[in-house]
């Protein structure tokens, strides 16, 4: 999930010009051609220990096949917070997890540094380190598979609790970022990045709001003629404050992953 490549990073939402049709976003596994599933396959840790549910996505039409934009939030080596009551875990064998959503569809995560942990699926143990914090992980695909060089760029939007927002223009969407195992159009960040901090702490309590936006890369500055986008909330609320948000609104992300 770490990042070596340099990026340029910049304050503010950047607009743009021309803005593609809004797509009607769904919730669940990532899908294609309103059937076929799409594999989550790539980043470290593998596929197998992320998955392809849980996602929030959405389907754009293309010049080149129906581009596929989904986002969701994991725990990453564990949780913020009680995994035993807190975390639902997906139904990949590898035992990958994204964290709970509430009757909103905003994705519930604890501020902090976890202090328990569960590897590949297996039971919990504590965890003393310093980097367990949950990521956003994000698959963009043309057709179910990775695109063809030189088609579409990629642009990642990170607008945390702190003033202002990361922007930052990624480039080519088939590309990687420091290797054949790190690649642009599906990975996973770790919001406790040092490289973030722009746009807000871990500890910060309030709300995360993270987007993916795909492009034409042929098309003026490679960043002008967008093909579509996909958007998460994160929702950190305050220490205990889980239980202000009701069972009726957990229990109904459940409903909507059946």
């Amino acid at each position: 999930m770490k990042n070596s490549k340099k990026l340029i990073v910049t304050a503010g939402v950047i607009s743009v010009g021309m803005m593609a049709a809004a797509a009607s976003a769904d919730f669940g596994t990532l899908t294609y051609g309103g059937t076929t599933p799409i594999s989550y396959t790539v980043g470290t840790g593998g596929g197998a220990n992320i998955g392809n549910d849980g996602y929030q996505y959405s389907n754009h039409a293309s010049s080149s096949g129906e581009v596929t934009i989904g986002l969701k939030a994991i725990a990453w080596q564990g949780a913020n917070f009680d995994l035993t009551t807190e975390v639902d875990y997906s139904s990949h064998a590898g035992g990958g997890s994204w964290l709970k959503t509430d009757s909103a569809g905003a994705y519930l995560a604890g501020a902090g540094v976890a202090t328990e942990t569960r590897v590949n699926g297996g039971p919990i143990v504590p965890y003393s380190g310093t980097n367990a914090r949950w990521s956003f992980v994000w698959s963009a695909t043309v057709g179910g598979a990775r695109p063809v060089s030189g088609l579409y760029n990629m642009r990642m939007i990170v607008d945390g609790t702190a003033a202002g927002a990361l922007s930052m223009d990624l480039g080519d969407l088939s590309a990687n970022f420091s290797g054949a195992s790190d690649p642009h159009f599906q990975n996973a960040w770790n919001v406790g990045w040092d490289f973030m901090s722009s746009a807000g702490s871990v500890n910060d309590i309030g709300n995360w709001n993270i987007k993916i936006q795909v492009f034409n890369s042929g098309v003026g500055d490679g960043y002008s003629s967008q093909v579509g986008e996909q958007a998460i909330n994160v929702l950190v609320p305050a220490p205990g404050a889980f239980a202000l948000i009701g069972v009726a609104g957990l229990t109904g992300g459940r409903r909507r992953r059946a």
